[in-house]
This record gives C-alpha cells, structure tokens and sequence, in this order.
C-alpha cells in the first residue's frame, strides 16, 4: 500500500490513536479505576513507553508535516505548529512527571498548552465547523471531554483518561476532515 502525501496527518492521528489503544488493552487499570489516572501514564510504564513515545510523536510529526504541505491561513498554520510542539512537550514532560513536584508542575503545563493549542485551532477552524452534522457531533464530543477534564481537575469527577480520549478522538477527526478530506485544499486557504 502506497500512502499518498495528503493522506500523512490522517495516518499520523490513526497511528496515534491507535497506540494508545493498545496501551490501554495492554495496562488497562488507567481507564478502568474508578480514580482514572491520565494518558501520561502510560508513558511512564515501561511496558507502554515506546507505544505513547511513538503515539506522540506521530501526532506531532504529522501536524507539522500539515504546515508545510497544505496551503493553511497564516494563523492557522502558526496554530497548528504550536499545536506539533504541543505534543512534543506532553511526551518529552513526561517520562519523569512522578519523581518530583517541578517536573510534574512542568507536565501539568505541557498538559494545559496542549488543550488550549486544540482550543486556539479549534476557534481558527470556526467556518469549517459549521458545515457538516459529523463536524458539529465531533465539536460537541470535545466540549463533553473539555467539561469532564474541568470537573476532574476541581475534584468533581475523576475521569481524566475518559476526559483525555473523547477530546483527542473528536480533535484528530475534526483536524483531519478540515485539513485533510476537504478536496479544495490545495485551491484555497483553510482557517482564514
């Protein structure tokens, strides 16, 4: 199987889904503890470490590789670069968040840059947004997941992993059907 070059950003999310998936068969008392703990986890297990490395990295090799190959409105193609070095300070934050305060204070952050880079492109995809039924389920599942994260950081809820997964699936889609899917990409600019 040949993979075309504007099929890149829709396999980089696949794979990134799909390793942590399999993290998540592999460790599954994350996601089923009444307390979840959140997808840091994994990359902080030896047994999952490479499949949330490779996750990641995906993830943000391939949101780059989306800067340079679609024709994106400036502030777009800024968002979505912050959003590739979003990824890359999750994952690198997060090796050693459990050994000391600093370094999980600094992986709390990397956490928060990534959600509010989502948030940024996701104000920038506005126009896109409004068009498609599957587009307005997917914005409603990642304000469902951003509302359940805010109630496990106030202490109301405790399902980080839950709240972690439905915005990541619904943000990939959505990213990947605005840049990717749409067929005039290439004719005009996207997020202007």
């Amino acid at each position: 199987m040949i993979i075309k070059r504007d099929q890149i950003l829709a396999l980089s999310q696949i794979v990134f889904g799909v390793n942590i998936l399999i993290c998540i068969l592999l460790i599954p008392r994350y996601f089923l503890d009444l307390d979840q703990g959140g997808v840091s986890n994994y990359g902080t297990e030896p047994f999952t470490n490479l499949l949330f490395t490779i996750g990641f990295l995906s993830a943000a090799l391939g949101a780059l590789y989306a800067t340079t190959y679609y024709r994106l409105s400036r502030s777009l193609k800024i968002g979505v670069t912050a959003l590739s070095l979003s990824y890359l300070l999750v994952m690198l934050s997060t090796y050693a968040y459990k050994d000391n305060d600093s370094l999980e204070s600094w992986h709390h952050l990397a956490a928060l840059t990534l959600i509010n880079t989502m948030i940024i492109n996701l104000i920038l995809l506005r126009k896109q947004l409004l068009r498609a039924f599957e587009m307005k389920l997917a914005c409603f599942m990642f304000v469902v997941g951003l509302s359940l994260g805010i109630m496990t950081g106030k202490g109301i809820a405790t399902q980080l992993l839950s709240s972690q997964l439905l915005c990541g699936i619904s943000f990939g889609y959505i990213l990947c059907r605005t840049v990717t899917l749409n067929k005039s990409v290439r004719r005009e600019q996207i997020g202007s």
